[in-house]
């Protein structure tokens, strides 16, 4: 896209006075990079000299397309920040008289993505709003977007890693930094700088892992939440590496397994199975043989996660912890079947999702993320107390309960069905008349998965 001058006014300035102050962007001599945010004031009649909006806006980049909605936030466009790639979307709050920015952030994902975004039109809390994008055609061509907020206002958490010798303390410049999201396995490959550090912008509610590797240095892993945090605020997180001991010798072992179906454990042929090394991220791959099983060399010390990929097929994949290692099982499930996962259990007589069922629930929400195209139903069930007609009503409330649960974190209601089947599928002989502990009560009382579509 070309990077050609704006010069858009604001709409008002911070005393609700229309057009008293105008951004643009200039690559004009005395900048801190190319192209920096400028301000200039209508005063007495006439624009005055502008004024660079200073070094915690610009950046040795590119800063591009301000705009300022009518709390103060200017909005711009930067090549030169930490970001998902080409040109990010940022925001800053300005200062009272508007002629300085504080604490950038980047706008995170959906509004940024790996190709050039830039030029939004939005609001103070970023309700709805427009954009321009070329991430459709692979940076070909622009085009214009419009977009509603359906999560947090503060969608990106700006997290600044600084990688030291443990022993020295000195920074460590140019060591390189994977970093695993669970929820969407997607893996960003970055490099410390000079001072040992780069820095991320993290989403909200998530957990992370770092990996810092460096020759000469044992890889280290570090997690970090952005779960439960009360601000926006940005973080630090310190990573020290060691040097190994002469007397280490890198050995290997092996992981096994076999990958199965859902319904009836038959081996899978053609299967393709990728391990993950959760110490350095690299990754290997084999494809199952008429058997269903695969092998890998793996090496000690080390957690691995597994991932079996076939057409028409999905699994929920595996965690293989250092100290486990041996034979791991894979099961593939296709359209039709029931998801065999810890099942998702209620109190007696009662709806609401419980602590213990969210965290299962929590799994179904990383696993629709792996599987865009998945669509499941919500098989919610109780036990034989009570009427059949007051066990339907209940079990369809609990299949509500747990659809509204997904819903809440971020699923599309297109993707779900919720259907109570009330005490016709019983899993025991604890039916009417019989008399049953609450163990084998508990059984029934559960919600299931059935894939509808993959």
């Amino acid at each position: 896209m070309s990077t050609q001058r704006d010069t858009r006014p604001s709409r008002k300035n911070r005393r609700g006075e229309p057009d008293q102050l105008l951004y643009f962007s200039s690559d004009r001599p005395g900048g801190f990079g190319g192209t920096d945010i400028y301000v200039s004031k209508w005063t007495n009649g006439k624009w005055s000299e502008p004024a660079n909006l200073g070094k915690d806006v610009n950046s040795k980049g590119n800063e591009l397309f301000p705009f300022v909605d009518e709390k103060g936030n200017l909005y711009f466009s930067s090549d030169g920040r930490a970001g998902l790639g080409g040109l990010d979307i940022f925001y800053a709050q300005l200062s009272a008289d508007g002629q300085q920015g504080h604490v950038v952030r980047n706008l995170g994902e959906p509004l940024n993505s790996p190709q050039d975004d830039f030029g939004i039109v939005t609001d103070g809390e970023r309700a709805a709003g427009y954009f321009s994008s070329n991430r459709k055609h692979g940076g070909a061509d622009d085009d214009v977007y419009r977009f509603t907020r359906e999560g947090a206002l503060y969608p990106c958490r700006e997290l600044t890693l600084r990688v030291v010798d443990a022993i020295s303390r000195e920074p460590l410049a140019n060591t390189g930094i994977a970093m695993d999201n669970p929820l969407n396995d997607r893996q960003k490959n970055l490099k410390t700088d000079a001072d040992g550090l780069v820095k991320i912008c993290l989403t909200v509610d998530n957990d992370f892992h770092f990996i810092a590797t460096r020759e000469g240095y044992v890889a280290n892993k570090t997690g970090f939440s952005t779960k439960d945090l009360s601000d926006d605020q940005p973080s630090q997180l310190e990573i020290l590496l060691t040097k190994p001991n002469a007397s280490d010798k890198p050995t290997t072992t092996t992981l096994r397994g076999r990958v199965t179906t859902q319904t009836d454990k038959s081996p899978i042929a053609g299967v393709k199975v990728v391990l993950l090394n959760g110490c350095d991220s690299t990754t290997q791959e084999a494809i199952t043989g008429p058997d269903g099983r695969y092998e890998f060399a793996v090496q000690p010390g080390c957690d691995y996660s597994l991932e079996a990929m076939k057409d028409n097929m999905a699994t929920v994949g595996g965690r293989v912890a250092k100290d486990r290692m041996g034979v791991t099982d894979l099961t593939m499930f296709r359209k039709g079947d029931v998801i065999k996962i810890d099942n998702i259990y209620y109190d007696l007589d009662k709806s609401a999702i419980r602590p213990d069922a969210a965290a299962e629930l929590d799994k179904v929400v990383t696993l629709l993320a792996k599987y865009p195209a998945m669509r499941i139903e919500m098989r919610s069930h109780t036990d034989s107390r009570a009427t059949a007609a007051y066990n339907k009503t209940l079990s369809s409330n609990r299949a509500r309960a747990a659809v509204a649960y997904l819903k809440s974190k971020g699923i599309s209601p297109k993707r779900l069905v919720a259907k109570g089947y009330g005490e016709t599928e019983l899993l025991n002989k604890c039916k009417d008349g019989v008399n049953c502990p609450e163990e084998e009560h508990q059984q029934n009382r559960r919600t299931e998965i059935k894939i509808i579509n993959l």
